[in-house]
């Protein structure tokens, strides 16, 4: 179980690297793109897209199980704390349960849904007219990374129980 967690934990840094790139290139295309709007009266063309379609989903999706790891999730504990540790430990346990199988059954579509968008070729409707699949397969990815956390994390309760 150690090694699987090594693992996880390795390739959760190197997609939180990835995302904290793109972000900075996200800031800079934005950033020119404003300034040449300002000064010249010109935009990149399909940077809205480009952000909106992939550098957002690239952010979000491939950080999203670094959060979990490091318990950034924004939760709601309003009713959770008025309850002993124990009773926490298998509300989060169900949390957990019900995440992973929402969570895999959304992975698995986007995961279907990418594949056919490779297979058909289906491109953006912007004006850069680039492919989708691949901004389907990073939201399965990030998600699937997720799933694993999260299964990690039903053991960590386990462990504590004990």
């Amino acid at each position: 179980m150690k090694v699987i967690r090594q693992i996880i934990d390795k390739f959760e840094y190197f997609l939180v690297n990835i995302a904290s790139i793109v972000l900075i290139i996200m800031m800079l295309l934005i950033f020119i793109d404003v300034t040449l709007r300002t000064v010249i009266g010109t935009s990149i063309r399909g940077s809205y897209d480009l952000t909106g379609e992939y550098l957002m989903v690239i952010i979000v999706y491939l950080a999203v199980s670094y959060t979990q790891k490091h318990k950034e999730h924004i939760t709601v504990d309003l009713i959770k704390n008025k309850f002993p540790e124990n009773i926490k430990r298998y509300f989060e346990l169900i949390s957990y349960i019900l995440a992973i199988s929402v969570l895999t059954a959304i992975g698995y579509r986007n995961l279907l849904k990418g594949i056919e968008a490779i297979d058909k070729n289906i491109t953006s409707s912007g004006v850069l007219n680039y492919p989708m699949g691949p901004a389907f397969l990073l939201i399965s990815i990030g998600i699937f990374v997720l799933v694993l956390r999260l299964v990690l994390d039903c053991f960590d309760i386990f462990k504590k129980k004990h």
